[in-house]
């Protein structure tokens, strides 16, 4: 079957509720190939977990080419089954020594949304310290811990933006902050990197919204080169580069008060926005919603099904 050209004059195309026919004929096609027991699959809040929004991500990641989605989602299942998803993302947790490492060393996290609703992760590649890093958490108990982020940013911050903002949030923004950051420390990590960013393009696909990269330091384009050729091109065309002048790149997206002090906005969260940003779970999600229709529990459950 031909792939289904997105409309690209929908910057949406391909999602939800922007369908042309031909590929909601697919969609239809995709999820009547699979079976009860896959569809009816549910996660700790209830919720789908392979539902119309996550098969539209595999359609999209091959371009809407039926046989080739539906063997890139049959190796996705096999996967998780062997990685014991549903286990881990109930069991998995940083020991505090293991949260110290990556705060010091690799410093990562989720701040708050952006304007179009989108949870926004940050990552700051200038305090990056490899061999201080894998000397207090082992390499696999790294990469577990990216993929269950992401599993996290499907199931739990993804539906709370979109209850705090009232849009459907599918996507996140990446900010990447290589202020001071020490070339060689990168190529220490590469391997790592490229096996996670495989991991997840193949497991995880269509989770990422613009990637906007700041302090990039000269002689960067030999870094980013590596980096481009572990993505693949969908993926690498939503990369934006920029020095140490990017705080108004920041505030286009992001309102100043929900942005970190150091990056050009006006947050200062108590402890620091990196240890102790807001971090949107669904769990306050939707206690501020249920707070909002005074306390009407039915009437929360509709307004977070018209986001869902």
């Amino acid at each position: 079957m031909t792939p289904a050209v997105q409309n690209s004059k929908d910057p949406l195309g391909g999602h939800p509720g922007h369908l042309t026919p031909e590929q909601t004929s697919i969609l239809d096609e995709f999820r009547a190939s699979l079976s009860n027991e896959v569809l009816d699959e549910r996660g700790l809040n209830g919720e789908y977990l392979h539902d119309d929004q996550e098969l539209l991500r595999f359609l999209r990641a091959r371009k809407f080419d039926l046989a080739v989605t539906q063997t890139m989602y049959s190796n996705y299942l096999k996967w998780r089954e062997e990685f014991g998803m549903d286990e881990q993302y109930r069991a998995f947790e940083l020991t505090d020594d293991e949260k110290d490492a990556l705060d010091t060393y690799y410093p990562q996290f989720f701040h708050s949304y952006n304007k179009n609703g989108e949870p926004v992760y940050y990552q700051q590649y200038g305090k990056l310290d490899a061999a201080k890093l894998f000397a207090r958490i082992t390499p696999e108990r790294f990469i577990a811990n990216q993929v269950l982020s992401n599993e996290r940013l499907i199931r739990d911050a993804f539906p709370a933006c979109s209850i705090l903002t009232g849009k459907r949030v599918t996507t996140d923004i990446n900010i990447i902050d290589l202020k001071g950051v020490a070339i060689f420390q990168f190529w220490k990590i590469r391997a790592r990197l490229h096996e996670i960013i495989q991991l997840l393009q193949e497991n995880f696909p269509e989770l990422s919204g613009d990637i906007v990269v700041i302090n990039a330091p000269l002689g960067f384009s030999t870094m980013w080169n590596a980096v481009k050729g572990m993505m693949d091109d969908v993926t690498a065309r939503k990369v934006s580069v920029h020095g140490s002048k990017y705080q108004s790149e920041l505030l286009k997206r992001i309102d100043a008060d929900k942005l970190p002090k150091e990056f050009g906005g006006t947050c200062e969260c108590p402890g620091g926005c990196t240890r102790n940003g807001p971090r949107p779970t669904l769990r306050e999600a939707r206690e501020w919603l249920l707070a909002q229709v005074g306390g009407d529990e039915k009437a929360a459950r509709r307004r977070e099904g018209e986001v869902a």
